[in-house]
């Protein structure tokens, strides 16, 4: 069980996997002495349809797919937390298809809060 108060030290590791969905997590405390504690995870999603042939091109076979990963973690203190997410982006259509040219996205994001 998941100890959502992040004060008190907690060790979970959680997994679920639905269909080509999952996510993974791990808190703990990283230093009683530094009384500090994380939250660290990943999430992703992938999406890969059949083949298509929309163009009627013998050759012209169109595989549109989407996928997208987060890497976030939390570093708690007993006054202060940051938030850091790592994120990607990627996806290949149809549009992306007719110009040779998959986009491909990354964010970094941080965010400082009192507690």
């Amino acid at each position: 069980m998941v100890n959502d108060d992040y004060r008190t030290p907690s060790t979970s590791l959680t997994g679920s996997w639905r269909g080509m969905q999952g996510a993974l997590w791990f808190r703990g405390d990283a230093a009683v002495t530094l009384a500090t504690r994380f939250v660290v995870g990943a999430r992703y999603y992938i999406s890969l349809p059949w083949f298509s042939n929309r163009y009627g091109a013998p050759d012209d076979i169109v595989v549109p797919h989407d996928a997208r990963a987060e890497l976030y973690g939390t570093l708690f203190s007993n006054v202060a937390a940051m938030d850091v997410v790592l994120s990607a982006e990627h996806t290949f259509d149809e549009v992306a298809y007719l110009n040779a040219m998959p986009s491909t996205y990354f964010q970094i994001g941080l965010r400082f809060r009192s507690l």
